[in-house]
């Protein structure tokens, strides 16, 4: 039996947590009822705090800040494709 469940649908901590050595478990397909859409989820079998004590290191790097700015990116652009440029720009530097 398990003791620590750890899951996440968040592909960029699956990379970094595997890059560190950790090994995905399972792989589940679960409904996200906001955006009612399945998405995928993975899970570890390891304790949570120990995840998130790694994964705090992650998120206060600079390279994660740059792939969550890349990603955010990549969605506008996207999602956006009828927008005009300067509609696009304004949306991109939050104005």
């Amino acid at each position: 039996m398990v003791d620590f469940i750890w899951e996440t649908s968040d592909i960029n901590y699956v990379s970094y947590l595997l890059t560190l050595g950790y090994k995905i478990s399972n792989i589940r397909n679960k409904m996200n009822e906001t955006i009612n859409k399945n998405v995928v989820s993975f899970v570890f079998y390891e304790n949570p705090n120990v995840i998130n004590n790694m994964l705090k290191d992650y998120i206060c790097s600079d390279i994660a800040k740059h792939v969550h700015y890349k990603n955010e990116l990549t969605t506008l652009i996207r999602k956006t494709s009828s927008l005009t440029k300067e509609e696009l720009l304004e949306k991109i530097n939050g104005s």
